[in-house]
């Protein structure tokens, strides 16, 4: 989901409005970032990606 300027937030109960993005794994992550998905996911409105921010909040969701 997008956040407040541009963010990518992760919404760990998946029920925040908006558009979203899935990600299957870590791999996927690392796959999105490189191709630059988020953009075409969030159709732009995206800001900048922070990857250890995304890596650190997919690491919370799994242990979960």
């Amino acid at each position: 989901m997008i956040g407040a300027g541009g963010a990518i937030e992760v919404d760990r109960a998946r029920r925040l409005p908006g558009r979203g993005a899935y990600l299957c794994g870590a791999g996927c992550l690392t796959a999105a970032l490189k191709r630059k998905a988020f953009g075409r996911a969030f159709r732009g409105k995206a800001g900048q990606v922070d990857p250890s921010q995304l890596g650190q909040a997919w690491a919370s969701v799994k242990e979960s």
